[in-house]
């Protein structure tokens, strides 16, 4: 005589593919989900009118503090963004900055055209404006250009006088988040990790008297101070804190595109001083 339900085993067996079946139903169903979260923004930075490719142009998302520059083509692109609504900027020397705002679905691929007008005369009378304001307001237009961007992290003139003189290792990673000391033997160097290679002192006998740690590149007014392949940069010693008017720190990731090697410490982000 037969059973009406089979067999123990074969409704074991039943079971276990009806199990299977669910779990890869609800696998797929997660999977699209955490698939669905990243959109993407592109296009092209161009000429109005004209229409002709800008190639350097700044693309600026400030919301999420990302940018990119456009290639010689004019194009650009943002991968791996978060639904919802953002801020564009484009800048680009000589022309008028752009802004708009865009709204992201999930998945969603935006394509744009920007165009950007030349800027007109009145540029100059603008400078000669930011020249009147005081004697080094020339060598601050690039360090309050890239402030109005907020693409970094920054320190005016004001903060450091309010310091009084104190040496710069005692307040900047204060001041700075991301940015830390390394103090070995009286000398203070600037880092972004405790993690990296040996680096450089100015002789080979002192290599391995540094401590590991990802140094970041030193900038001091516009001159490459240290880069990997220059001695230690000692912040204390170096710099007196009293007579800098502006400073300036980039991740690797935002670190302006004329400091941005492919080789060398900016992979460990960007360290800009103006001083007096």
């Amino acid at each position: 005589m037969r059973e009406q339900h089979g067999s123990p085993a074969r409704t074991l067996l039943r079971l276990a593919k009806y199990f299977i079946a669910i779990a890869l139903i609800t696998f797929t169903m997660l999977g699209g989900q955490l698939f669905a979260q990243a959109a993407s923004f592109s296009g092209s930075v161009l000429t109005d009118p004209g229409e002709k490719p800008l190639a350097n142009a700044e693309i600026l998302l400030k919301d999420l503090k990302r940018s990119v520059r456009s290639d010689s083509a004019g194009n650009f692109l943002f991968t791996g963004l978060p639904a919802g609504r953002m801020n564009v900027t484009v800048r680009l020397v000589g022309y008028e900055p752009f802004s708009a705002i865009i709204t992201l679905s999930p998945t969603q691929r935006v394509e744009a055209d920007i165009l950007l007008k030349e800027a007109s005369t009145k540029l100059d009378s603008v400078k000669v404006t930011a020249t009147a304001k005081g004697p080094y307001a020339a060598r601050l237009a690039e360090f309050e250009e890239r402030r109005a961007l907020s693409a970094g992290r920054f320190m005016t003139a004001d903060e450091f006088e309010a310091e009084n003189g104190r040496p710069m290792s005692a307040f900047l990673t204060q001041k700075i988040p991301g940015l830390r000391v390394v103090q070995s033997g009286g000398r203070h160097w600037l880092s972004t990790s405790s993690r990296g290679i040996n680096a450089r002192s100015g002789s080979p006998s002192s290599i391995d008297k540094i401590p590991l740690g990802c140094y970041v590149q030193v900038i001091v007014n516009g001159i490459v101070r240290y880069d990997g392949s220059q001695p230690m940069f000692d912040i204390d010693d170096e710099i007196n804190s009293a007579n800098v008017i502006g400073f300036e720190f980039y991740t690797t990731a935002n670190t302006p595109i004329q400091y941005n090697k492919t080789r060398g410490t900016s992979g460990c982000g960007t360290v800009i001083i103006w001083t007096k």
